[in-house]
């Protein structure tokens, strides 16, 4: 995720400058910067699930079912990561 911000504030930073040129060549050098909006879905949604799960936790929930989000939460971190990988070793 940390190498995923990198990119986004590089081409944030590079159109903000009117620098569109560069900012499509480092996309062209940087094929995977292209997923910094995923990655931001992403946290947004497992940020939403973490709030879930310590409200879940507040209110003695089963621990059956704050076991199951917390399985949620895991699964889809490593699907995004998986993404991530299967988007560097193609490009490579």
């Amino acid at each position: 995720m940390n190498e995923l911000n990198e990119h986004e504030t590089e081409i944030k930073g590079l159109r903000k400058d009117g620098k569109n040129e560069e900012a499509a060549k480092y996309l062209q050098e940087n094929p995977d910067a292209r997923l910094f909006k995923m990655a931001n879905k992403v946290d947004l949604e497992v940020q939403k699930m973490r709030r879930i799960k310590r409200e879940m936790v507040a209110t003695n929930a089963p621990a059956e079912r704050v076991k199951a989000l917390e399985e949620r939460i895991t699964l889809t971190m490593k699907r995004f990561n998986e993404m991530v990988e299967r988007q560097k070793h193609a490009t490579q």
